[in-house]
């Protein structure tokens, strides 16, 4: 979580937050949405305006 409170300049529990929101969004297990973070893929893990629930991230 702490990539995230950097980068989005977040707290922790907004963090946590992003992090769930996005797991549900896209249908995959948080784990793997925060592994993407960690990875420095991000931008493929963080829902955008305007995608759809459970789309899969773009490429």
């Amino acid at each position: 979580m702490g990539l995230l409170t950097a980068a989005h300049r977040v707290t922790a529990d907004e963090a946590f937050a992003i992090l769930r929101k996005t797991s549900q969004a896209l249908n995959i297990k948080l784990a793997a949405v925060a592994a993407l973070v960690v990875q420095g893929r991000d931008d493929q893990a963080t829902p955008r305006p305007g995608m759809p629930s459970g789309a899969p991230p773009s490429a």
